[in-house]
């Protein structure tokens, strides 16, 4: 158990955010990726679609060789974590909890802002965990459809992402807020532009990070950890067109596939 592979799914290549922090945070785990790229977006997808996509993907890993699973997608983790947890006996991790947490331990003014596509706003997962984490927090959504297709293009940054990004931005800074959850695992590579356009008095908060951190601890707690002493191969999953995925993935990676 302890060589199989680390499963991370997402719409695209957003969730390499997430296989990239694995790579840093636990060198010597393999990782098996895959990205729907046929069905990208899912945020305009049902949740009754979305679920089945996990079902199938979560399956098809599974047949390939997986001791545990991220899911590297707000989206699926909004809609489908529970369900999923039941479903499989191995250890699935969301990123929506971790982005929760991360947020409470840095905000100042309880003021906090979310951007996500429409499905993961619309399902209320994020205010629904603050909810039951967080003590008097006040929570600005902002749905942002136009994101997830740029990155998925290799597009971010340029004058044309900074004028979207202001237009899904500029109403959270109009409400003060201080720290900002990147609700989709394809925003932090927008981190630049955002940055720069949010300013310093606001922190961002990257789920992916959190995410793998939790995931380390819980293989850790199970004895799962990978016994390697050099690093391994990753293997890549796409449902969708190959080549496009790998020049956009490759570009956001820096590394060969």
């Amino acid at each position: 158990m302890k060589d199989l592979a680390i499963g991370v799914f997402d719409s695209g290549v957003g969730g390499l955010t997430v296989a990239s922090e694995i790579m840093k945070q636990m060198p010597y785990e393999k990782i098996y990726y895959y990205a729907d790229t046929a069905r990208v977006p899912y945020g305009e997808k049902t949740p009754d679609e979305i679920k089945g996509f996990v079902n199938e993907i979560i399956a098809f890993l599974l047949g390939e060789g997986v001791k545990a699973v991220i899911m590297a997608c707000n989206t699926s983790s909004a809609l489908a974590l529970t369900e999923t947890r039941k479903k499989f006996d191995i250890p699935v991790i969301g990123v929506i909890e971790p982005a929760v947490l991360m947020a409470l331990s840095q905000t100042r003014e309880k003021r906090i802002g979310v951007i996500a596509n429409l499905a993961t706003t619309n399902s209320g997962a994020y205010k629904n965990k603050f909810l039951e984490n967080g003590n008097g927090v006040s929570v600005f959504q902002q749905a942002c459809p136009m994101l997830v297709p740029l990155v998925e293009r290799g597009i971010v940054d340029g004058e044309d992402v900074k004028i979207v990004l202001k237009s899904y931005l500029e109403p959270l800074k109009a409400q003060k807020i201080d720290t900002l959850i990147l609700g989709c695992t394809h925003y932090p590579y927008l981190m630049k532009p955002i940055e720069e356009i949010m300013g310093d008095g606001v922190k961002i908060v990257n789920p992916a990070y959190q995410a793998v951190k939790d995931m380390k601890s819980m293989l850790e707690e199970k004895n799962l950890l990978s016994g390697r002493g050099e690093p391994p191969e990753h293997k890549y999953f796409v449902s969708g067109e190959r080549q496009s995925f790998m020049k956009t993935a490759e570009k956001l990676l820096g590394r060969k596939l």
